[in-house]
């Protein structure tokens, strides 16, 4: 019976609320969970109506053994958190710290004239996270699992295009009513077998692989968006943002839902990883290693141009050919979701249909946003002639296809075959969602890889990663996502006094990062091998600031991501805080500060 997996894409499910997170046993003081409502905008509210100052000190103690004072809640934590803090600052930090400026109260919370001033909770002496390790489920070929682990079938939401942006020339980038300014069109109106994918080989220009963008242009396009939407599409922009649980490009999804299909020992793949106010921000890690298998690709020139060559072919206007520039980019960015695990993906789109260019033309201010039903992938592949090369493409290459396109929610896959002498001898194009059919249909037993494993696993490698970065497992997560909410409630009361934002980058630059290691099945995964997923704690200083951030675009950093981009986040937070005040103090008035 064919394999249907248009139910994958119909479905809209609803995510659950977030979880909670467990508390360590060796963690002591409030929950994490519970200072975060202790610190809302709505606690603020209220323990500044039922604390007003008064000269009566029987009344201040009767009201303070009622509500547990919320700067009590903050220093018993941070004491907690800290036990041994004043032996190491000693007499200095005394010294230093009482010739800090006096504070000004804001009800039950001292902020100092500069909010910049308060230094972050040490976190010197927490220990780092112990490595965690999640085993993949042994991959399934001709749907046949192992008695028990029959899998439901997951859930992929249809991709919503949010935003787009295009890299230009030298990788500029291009935001706005310029967006579109790399989106092309595919040309089929001509007869392109016999074509030499040879063609203007010696005018091609490489964009430098040696500089690691990380989530640069992702997080860039998040921001352009937030800067400059409607100001009544606001507030759903922002909740989204907020309930976002993971953000990346669609090759890393595209590597994670596969692994559990990756058997080469050279399949291995490295990422890093942040949580930062919830949200789980996922990069390729870019090793020396990595950088090198880079340059060698683009040293060998004939075999990687010719994907690149059949791409200006198919997208180059009639009777033209567009030299080849690898800097040039249209990439759109999708929210999504995966087993209910919200999400926001960037990925390159190779081109689209003619119509949606037309669309793009017709409104006014470019206000239309291209959606992934218009998006088209264009891929070569060695002309098939053996039954060996069918089975390769069936097991590797038309998985890979179809993760690719799948993910991003692009419907139409059009495939160029060549000669080992480079020219082209057919061109077909594919529906995305009728290929894990076909693969069961005409390949092998055992080349028939199942659509739903994939999705699946992905799924589950999603979940280890949020439980382990969890910040109830892990002291230093937890000092720096709860000195986040602490900063946000303080710059919200501030805002509301109409006072400047201050933004400190060395108060956040520290913040932790993970290592996420991929090791395929030992020996091919045959002898039941299965592949492990590992993550763990990068020391800031050995491997995040000497390693990860090496071969970064200039510019400040916390962690691996731009400085701009946690600007952005506190200011969203702000927004969203500062809406609740708000609609708490219309609804109770009588509770509302004075």
């Amino acid at each position: 019976m064919p394999l249907n997996l248009a139910h994958l894409l119909n479905s809209a499910p609803v995510s659950p609320p977030r979880s909670q997170p467990i508390r360590s046993t060796n963690n002591n003081g409030p929950e994490p969970s519970r200072l975060t409502e202790l610190l809302s905008p709505t606690a603020i509210s209220q323990s500044l109506a039922q604390n007003p100052r008064s000269d009566d000190n029987d009344d201040q103690e009767e009201k303070s053994n009622q509500k547990e004072p919320l700067q009590d809640v903050i220093n018993e934590e941070v004491k907690n958190e800290e036990p041994n803090l004043n032996d190491q600052v000693g007499l200095a930090s005394q010294t230093s710290q009482s010739a800090r400026p006096p504070r000004q109260s804001i009800g039950s919370i001292e902020v100092p004239p500069s909010c910049s001033d308060v230094p972050l909770v040490t976190t010197q002496d927490f220990l780092p996270m112990q490595p965690a390790t999640f085993t993949l489920p042994s991959a399934v070929f001709n749907g046949v699992f192992a008695r028990g682990t029959q899998i439901e079938t997951p859930v992929y939401q249809r991709p919503i295009a949010m935003s787009s942006f295009s890299y230009l020339e030298g990788r500029r980038m291009a935001h706005g009513l310029r967006r579109y300014e790399s989106l092309k069109p595919i040309n089929l109106g001509f007869n392109c077998i016999g074509f030499d994918l040879h063609t203007g080989i010696e005018n091609v220009t490489y964009r430098d692989v040696t500089v690691d963008e990380g989530l640069d242009g992702l997080l860039t396009c998040l921001t352009h968006c937030l800067e400059h939407c409607p100001s009544a599409d606001r507030p759903g922009l922002l909740r989204r943002l907020a309930e976002t649980e993971f953000v990346t490009w669609r090759g890393m999804m595209t590597k994670i839902c596969s692994a559990v299909y990756e058997t080469s020992p050279a399949g291995g793949w490295e990422m890093n990883a942040m949580m930062v106010d919830g949200t789980i921000y996922i990069e390729e890690n870019v090793s020396p290693a990595t950088i090198a298998a880079h340059v060698a690709e683009s040293s060998n020139l004939i075999p990687s141009y010719y994907g690149h060559s059949y791409e200006s072919l198919m997208t180059s206007p009639p009777g033209r050919f567009n030299a080849v520039d690898t800097n040039v980019q249209w990439c759109s960015v999708v929210k999504a979701n995966l087993n209910n695990i919200k999400l926001i993906l960037g990925g390159e789109v190779d081109c689209v249909r003619p119509e949606a260019i037309q669309k793009v033309e017709t409104f006014p201010l470019r206000k239309f946003e291209v959606q992934p039903e218009d998006f088209i992938e264009i891929k070569t592949s060695g002309l098939i002639t053996t039954e060996r090369e069918r089975w390769t493409f069936q097991r590797y290459k038309m998985l890979k296809f179809w993760l690719q396109s799948f993910l991003l929610g692009t419907p139409v896959i059009n495939v160029g075959f060549r000669d080992k002498t480079g020219m082209v001898c057919k061109s077909e194009s594919l529906s995305t969602h009728e290929i894990p059919a076909l693969v069961k249909h005409e390949a092998d037993a055992t080349a028939r890889w199942s659509a739903s494993l994939c999705l699946d696993s992905g799924a589950k490698i999603l979940k280890f990663i949020k439980d382990q970065l969890q910040p109830s497992r892990h002291h230093r997560l937890a000092s720096f996502e709860a000195e986040f909410k602490r900063y946000c409630a303080i710059e919200t009361e501030k805002k509301l006094r109409y006072e400047p934002f201050e933004f400190s980058l060395s108060r956040w630059q520290r913040w932790p990062v993970f290592r996420i290691m991929f090791v395929p099945a030992p020996q091919g995964g045959r002898r039941g091998g299965r592949g492990r997923i590992e993550i763990r704690e990068l020391d800031y200083e050995l491997e995040v600031r000497k390693e990860v951030l090496a071969n970064r675009p200039p510019g400040g950093r916390v962690g691996f991501l731009p400085k701009q981009w946690i600007e952005h986040k506190i200011k969203q937070e702000l927004a969203l805080m500062e809406a609740q005040l708000k609609h708490d103090q219309q609804a109770y008035p009588s509770q509302a500060p004075p």
